[in-house]
């Protein structure tokens, strides 16, 4: 073999290692949560069985490397619904969060639909993230993922990390008459400040007209021994209007042997309202407890039970009463 064609294999070798070395970094991931309700729920008036797929996902993450100092990076994630294949849109994926960013030692930036930093402050202290009737979302306001967002996380130091996001308004144009015009860089706001050690995490989070609210939260979660604690207390007012809503929420979990987790769970919330003149109140609780057997690193069953009772006040009063007895398989991938 002569010099020259040496040299051309060698060059072809050193070309195709810068490839592999600059090629993007791509990571697949997926949760399939399938559980079996027992549902009476007065509220919508049904009484039934239903087979739910309880945000069930498939998604990509990607990074590349710039240079040495800078990445970029890239998550899209959707729901699929493995129930019936479709949501209640009819659609065959909904979008969950999708952005696109960069990532260095000056922190993180990011842009697209993604959660709030205040919906991230709750970390895992719903016990029942996700499930039908059990999640914390269906008693407290705060678990928003929105449009438009931009958001920067400062780089970790001592165990503290904060995230700020600010949401364009882009409704300049073909506004209704009289109505509010949101054409500014950061007609929303959300920001978040953490500290995590090994026993314990907390959490302050703030947005401002975020989903027409303003919202104060204060998260923590401690460790002790096999038993985590959560406690979690937020206020939300409506931008501009009546609405107010105090809530929190207290749940637990503890490991016990052969890998079962024993969860329990108490959220309450008080909403007041004047609209045009009427006073609407409700006060709801929801109380969840259950079990989850773990099977290896991503398989699990479990069961649970929720109750959530709705007293509505002020001008108008009556009491609704839902429930939901749920057994389900979780694997991620």
């Amino acid at each position: 073999m002569n010099q020259a064609t040496l040299a051309l294999a060698a060059a072809a070798l050193l070309i195709n290692a810068a490839s592999v070395i600059a090629a993007p970094e791509i990571k697949f991931y997926g949760k399939a949560n399938l559980s079996l309700n027992s549902v009476d729920n007065e509220t919508d008036a049904q009484d039934e069985w239903q087979l739910n797929s309880n945000a069930s996902r498939l998604g990509v993450l990607g990074q590349h490397a710039i240079n040495e100092k800078l990445d970029a990076i890239v998550k899209i994630e959707y729901e699929v619904f493995v129930d019936d294949g479709q949501g209640s849109d009819n659609q065959a994926v909904k979008q969950r969060d999708i952005y696109a960013g960069l990532q260095g030692s000056f922190g993180k930036v990011i842009a697209g639909k993604v959660n709030t930093p205040l919906k991230v402050s709750q970390g895992k202290i719903d016990r029942f993230n996700d499930q039908e009737m059990a999640d914390i979302k269906n008693v407290l306001r705060g678990e928003d993922r929105v449009n438009n967002i931009i958001m920067y996380t400062i780089p970790e130091f001592n165990g503290f990390s904060a995230t700020a996001g600010i949401v364009p308004g882009e409704t300049s144009k073909g506004g209704v008459e009289d109505a509010e015009t949101r054409d500014g860089l950061a007609d929303g706001t959300s920001i978040s400040l953490h500290y995590k050690n090994d026993h314990f995490t907390a959490a302050l989070a703030r947005n401002d007209d975020i989903n027409a609210f303003d919202t104060t939260r204060i998260v923590v979660d401690v460790k002790i021994a096999q038993a985590k604690i959560g406690f979690l207390i937020q206020t939300a007012d409506e931008s501009e209007g009546e609405e107010n809503q105090d809530s929190w929420v207290l749940s637990a979990a503890i490991n016990v042997d052969h890998g079962i987790l024993l969860k329990a769970q108490y959220a309450a919330s008080a909403t007041s309202d004047l609209d045009e003149g009427l006073d609407l109140d409700t006060d709801m609780t929801q109380i969840s407890v259950g079990i989850d057997k773990k099977l290896d690193k991503n398989n699990k069953l479990f069961a649970y039970y929720t109750n959530i009772e709705s007293e509505l006040g002020g001008d108008f009063s009556g009491t609704t009463d839902d429930s939901t007895f749920g057994i389900g398989y979780e694997l991620k991938f």
